[in-house]
């Protein structure tokens, strides 16, 4: 007799993933058209017409496939696969017109893999050379990238009511009707940020190009910029904006529509975090560098917020800090923004329900072995399996890490610097310490563009993928 678990085994079902991809290709095919068109009034018209290439290609496969309705209800396997195979395929695709500005394709893969990811590690030794097409394309990807992965949560969400709470998700709707309606107010929120970001950044620098590259990064947490110094180099005020349009990317868009920032548990620990956090690397920049207050503590704030949020965008060079400043950036990496965010990372809400659960613990020692005591955050109740969803998650990270540590470390690279590059790839951060180049092995960079697609799909979606049992019910 076979385990109830394997007979009640449900494997993905092929019409569903079809029929959501190729919704997917076809908001892909309408959103190549914008660096399509961009590079065409720019006058880059060979690169235009390798982006008309994609489009014409992706609406040849996608419309005889059209005729895949989608389902009422969705699996969760099913969800993560979708998400998982988003995040792989898309970059395989826009890295051919990518390489049409002469970086070659596998650089322009792991470009590509970087933007979709939102993550914005980049092997180019400079950017200060490339067309305005090329930077723009870059952020653009970013941009959508963001958006796609906000999107596309609800459909493989933490089990239990409290996410979709915290979401706005209807629980008496149908899983896609209400992951609809959450989306279109996303979408209504992104814009908003992108817009206003747009006008401040504009008003900060007056160069409407680099308000508009560096708007679209930071609104998704990528950190492409389109300076090899990052937004420090039209000075310091706009280096303040683009992180403050950062950490407003950071926040989880539906507190947006619920009120008062403030009162969101996972806006507030995201401030202290990054607050303190900055202020840790700015005295450790006075007491172990000498540097002025001043300066340490606006570039440390500026450096730890760009590691929380998982922007990345560059303000210190990371190998010229004392090591434990950046041992704090790894820990702020880690941690990442907010669950229903644009940004990468563990995610805050998860780490406060670890927090929540270890003081549980404790209480539990000073109770009777019967007791019942139920779990918060806050007024919320936390459940076991959304308990059990965090420890597997910050489980899978730590083990991505060193596992992705050891290939650095088997070819001599510097230990603690190699641990910050994969952090920040697997982070989706983008932060650099000098390692991630063109000169970089390319199994090295095969090893980071995989921590940066599972980073950006929380590696359980990607385990997902390809486990025999979610294409086989025996």
């Amino acid at each position: 007799m076979k385990p109830a678990v394997t007979i009640l085994s449900q494997p993905v079902r092929w019409q569903v993933l079809i029929g959501l991809l190729v919704r997917g290709g076809w908001l892909l095919t309408a959103l190549t058209a914008v660096p399509a068109l961009f590079a065409l009034a720019g006058g880059f018209w060979s690169t235009a017409l390798r982006y008309f290439e994609v489009i014409f290609v992706l609406g040849a496969v996608c419309w005889p496939l059209t005729r895949f309705a989608l389902p009422t209800d969705i699996r969760s396997n099913e969800g993560m696969v979708v998400t998982a195979l988003a995040f792989l395929l898309s970059p395989l695709v826009m890295a051919y017109p990518l390489s049409g500005t002469g970086i070659g394709y596998t650089a322009a893969l792991f470009e590509a893999v970087s933007a979709v990811t939102t993550c914005g590690l980049t092997v180019l030794p400079t950017v200060a050379d490339k067309p305005a097409e090329f930077l723009f394309a870059r952020a653009w990807m970013q941009w959508y990238g963001g958006l796609g992965f906000v999107a596309l949560l609800p459909l493989w969400l933490e089990p239990g009511p409290l996410p979709r709470q915290l979401l706005g998700l209807e629980n008496e709707m149908a899983p896609l009707t209400s992951a609809w309606i959450y989306t279109r107010g996303m979408v209504v929120v992104y814009l908003f940020l992108t817009a206003s970001g747009f006008l401040l950044l504009w008003l900060l620098s007056g160069d409407p190009f680099a308000a508009l590259v560096h708007v679209l990064a930071a609104v998704s947490t990528g950190g492409f910029s389109s300076f090899d110094q990052g937004p420090a180099e039209l000075g310091k005020p706009f280096a303040m904006g683009v992180i403050g349009v950062s950490v407003l990317g950071a926040f989880p868009l539906s507190a947006y529509l619920g009120g008062v920032l403030w009162r969101d548990l996972q806006v507030r620990a995201l401030l202290i975090g990054g607050l303190v956090g900055g202020l840790s690397i700015g005295a450790s920049l006075i007491w172990l560098q000498g540097q002025r207050l001043d300066h340490a503590l606006f570039y440390g704030l500026l450096t730890a917020f760009s590691a929380q949020t998982t922007a990345g965008f560059s303000t210190l060079r990371v190998d010229s800090l004392p090591p434990v400043a950046i041992g704090l950036l790894l820990g702020l990496m880690l941690s990442g923004g907010g669950l229903g965010s644009t940004a990468g990372g563990i995610k805050v809400f998860r780490l406060l329900v670890l927090v929540s659960a270890l003081r549980l613990q404790f209480r539990r020692l000073a109770l009777p072995p019967h007791a019942w005591v139920q779990l918060r955050l806050g007024k919320l109740a936390l459940e076991e399996a959304l308990i059990a969803r965090a420890l597997l998650v910050c489980f899978l990270y730590g083990l991505t890490a060193f596992c992705s540590w050891l290939s650095f470390l088997a070819l001599g690279y510097d230990p603690l610097l190699s641990l910050f590059e994969v952090v920040s790839a697997l982070g989706t951060v983008g932060l650099s310490a000098g390692i991630c180049r063109a000169d970089l092995p390319g199994f090295l960079q095969f090893v980071l563009g995989l921590d940066m697609w599972l980073g950006r799909v929380e590696i359980l979606a990607g385990l997902v993928l390809f486990h025999p049992a979610t294409w086989r019910s025996r």
